[in-house]
C-alpha cells in the first residue's frame, strides 16, 4: 500500500507541474493577445484613426435615431384586422340587401308565371 501511495504523489506532483507550465503558456499568450497601454495610446494619437472613430460614433448615433422614429412610427401605425374588416363587411353587405330584394322580386315574378 505504501508504494502505490508513493506512486499515485509522483503522479500528484507531475501533474501540479504541468499545470504550472501550462498555466504559465496561457499567462503569456494573454499578454501577447492584449496590446500595451503605449500601442493603445499612439493609436488614439493618429488623427486618422480618430476621425475614422468620430465618424462611426456620429454614424451609429443616427442610426440609432433613425431606428427610434422608425418604432415610433411603427407604434403608431399599428395594423388593426378591425380597420379594414369592418369597413369591407359595410360594403359587402350593403350589395347582399340589393340583391337579397331584387331575388326575392324575381322569384315573386317567377311563382306568378
Amino acid at each position: 500500500m505504501l508504494r502505490r501511495e508513493k506512486v499515485l504523489m509522483m503522479r500528484l506532483t507531475t501533474r501540479e507541474r504541468q499545470l504550472i507550465e501550462v498555466e504559465k503558456e496561457n499567462e503569456v499568450l494573454k499578454s501577447s493577445i492584449v496590446p500595451t497601454l503605449g500601442a493603445l495610446r499612439s493609436t488614439l494619437l493618429d488623427p486618422a484613426v480618430n476621425l475614422i472613430i468620430q465618424k462611426l460614433k456620429k454614424d451609429l448615433a443616427e442610426t440609432k435615431k433613425k431606428l427610434e422614429d422608425t418604432q415610433n412610427d411603427l407604434n403608431a401605425t399599428k395594423f388593426t384586422t378591425d380597420r379594414y374588416i369592418i369597413p369591407i363587411y359595410a360594403k359587402v353587405s350593403g350589395l347582399c340587401v340589393p340583391t337579397h330584394s331584387s331575388n326575392s322580386f324575381v322569384s315573386i315574378l317567377i311563382v306568378d308565371f
